[in-house]
Parts: C-alpha cells; sequence; structure tokens
C-alpha cells in the first residue's frame, strides 16, 4: 500500500529514531512476501486469505499451506536481494508479537495500523491491539488516535505524492470522527489539569509566603522578631558603610515593666506589650523598622 511507508516513517518519528527513510522502506516491503506468494500461487493464495479470520489466522493458514508466512517468505527475499540486515530482520519480524528492537517495534505498529485501517470482523480486536503496538512503539507520548488523526490528516498529500486515489473504508469514518472526540476531551482535561496546577501553585505559593512572614514576626506583638532585625541590621551596615551614610538605631526598654506582670498579670503584660508594639509602628515611617528584641525591649532603625 502507498501510504504504509508514511505510516511506518511517522511512527518513527514519535518514537525518536533516527533511520526515517530506512523505516519507509521497511513499511514499503513488509508485505513483500504476501506479493510474492500471490505471485507465485494466485488461487492458493487467494483462498487461503479469503478463508483467513485474522491475522494470526492467516498466518497459521499459510504455514500449514506453504510451510511458511509471508513474513518469514518477505525476509527469504530480502536476503536473496541482498538488503541490510536491519531491513531484512524487520521484514521478518513485521508480525512478531514481540519485536527485538525499535525500529523492528515501528514496523509491527504501521502493519497492526494497516489491520484496523482496512477492517475486519472484530474491530475492537484490531483496535486494541493497534493501540497496544502504537503504545510499544512510540516514546514521546503519541496514542493510537494520535496516530489516527494524524494519518487522515494526511491522505491528499500521500495520494498526490504517489499519484493515486486512496479510498478511505466506511468504518474508518467512525474510528477517525472517535479519535477526535477522544483527542478533544484529552486536551480538555490536560486544559484543566493545567488550570488546577496553576491554582494549587498559587495556592502554595501563598502558603510559603505566609509562612516566610510569620517565620520573621513575634507571634505575640506582630511586629519583626530579633533573628529578622539582626539579618536587616547586617544589610543595612553594610549599606551604610558602602554609602559612607550614618545610621540611626533606637533601643527602647519598657522601664519596670516587671510591676505590670507582678501586679495585674501575664495576659495583662502581654496585652500591653502589643498595645506598645502597634503604637510604636504607626509612630514611625514606612522606611524604618521596629522589632521585638527580647522581653520588653524592641528595637528600630
Amino acid at each position: 500500500m502507498c501510504w504504509r511507508p508514511r505510516r511506518a516513517r511517522l511512527l518513527g518519528g514519535h518514537a525518536r529514531l533516527q533511520r526515517l527513510e530506512d523505516l519507509m522502506l521497511a513499511g514499503l516491503l513488509q508485505d513483500i512476501g504476501a506479493l510474492a506468494l500471490l505471485q507465485a500461487m494466485p488461487t492458493e493464495y487467494a483462498t487461503t486469505r479469503a478463508a483467513a479470520s485474522g491475522g494470526a489466522d492467516l498466518l497459521e493458514r499459510e504455514r500449514a499451506t506453504f510451510g511458511a508466512d509471508h513474513a518469514a517468505v518477505g525476509a527469504w527475499l530480502a536476503r536473496h536481494w541482498h538488503l541490510p540486515g536491519y531491513l531484512t530482520d524487520a521484514i521478518g519480524a513485521s508480525e512478531a508479537d514481540s519485536p527485538a528492537d525499535p525500529f523492528q517495534a515501528c514496523v509491527v505498529a504501521a502493519g497492526a495500523v494497516a489491520d484496523l485501517w482496512l477492517g475486519g470482523d472484530d474491530l475492537d480486536a484490531l483496535r486494541e491491539r493497534a493501540r497496544e503496538r502504537v503504545d510499544a512503539c512510540t516514546s514521546d507520548g503519541t496514542t493510537l488516535d494520535d496516530l489516527l488523526v494524524q494519518l487522515a490528516a494526511a491522505l491528499p498529500e500521500i495520494g498526490a505524492m504517489f499519484e493515486v486515489h486512496i479510498a478511505r473504508p466506511e468504518h474508518l469514518e467512525s474510528i477517525v470522527d472517535h479519535a477526535k472526540e477522544l483527542l478533544i476531551l484529552r486536551n480538555l482535561r490536560e486544559i484543566q489539569d493545567a488550570a488546577r496546577a496553576r491554582s494549587e501553585a498559587r495556592v502554595s505559593e501563598d502558603k510559603v509566603r505566609h509562612l516566610t512572614e510569620q517565620s520573621r514576626r513575634d507571634p505575640l506583638t506582630g511586629v519583626y522578631n530579633r533573628l529578622q532585625m539582626e539579618e536587616v541590621l547586617e544589610r543595612e551596615f553594610a549599606t551604610a558603610a558602602a554609602l559612607q551614610q550614618p545610621l540611626s538605631i533606637a533601643f527602647i526598654d519598657l522601664d519596670d515593666f516587671k510591676h505590670i506582670n507582678d501586679r495585674y498579670g501575664h495576659l495583662v503584660g502581654d496585652r500591653v506589650l502589643y498595645q506598645f508594639a502597634q503604637n510604636l509602628q504607626r509612630l514611625l515611617r514606612s522606611t524604618d523598622m521596629v522589632a521585638r528584641y527580647g522581653g520588653e525591649e524592641f528595637l528600630s532603625c
């Protein structure tokens, strides 16, 4: 089939293989054995193919009737023509369940997609087999649905290339339409997942910022803590020294604060510390900073 090489090449691209032109040749030759059997024994082979219920049954009937299946005959022809070993091996393994390497896996997958394209008695089984072969071949996340849509879109180009009209089997319309629907649903899910991930990331960033800010604050008074003030002072001292500018620091201590705790209790003392810190913040400039240094001691710069 003139579009089989293109399908093998397309699969090779999704499998990230380098020898894409060789894959086109392997796709073109993978059924050469069937053509040879049909040419050598047209009546017998046509009867064998007509009696077969599927790919596996055809292989068994070929072996029983001719002593070899069409893949083995194709490999024999390739050796007789002195084709490279990897092409010969790919033709011989074109019907294998476990291909030996990615190159062969693409050829096997191309054949499975061809069987689905042409249709048969059990489309569900053909679709599942093609899906398994494509998943085993590709390495970039491309699925059978992706591939079917790409192939359907490429039909006019392939037909023009080979100067033939490529008919699309009726059953394929529903398969391609179904594949497009699945791709649309998958894309919608990916968009939803991406939006959810962005939202979760923003929430996580907000939580990190909140926790970071909390770690810099004194939990009782709400002003910055001593550790944060020490970091700021180190930075401010370096800036003042570099610019040769003065730096003003106020160290504030509440006199006789212990008497408040002793007379009114620590809850009242805590309330006094909180209210003092809030009042102090309101008296400072927006560029100033205040921190609880420890106990009833505060530092501002």
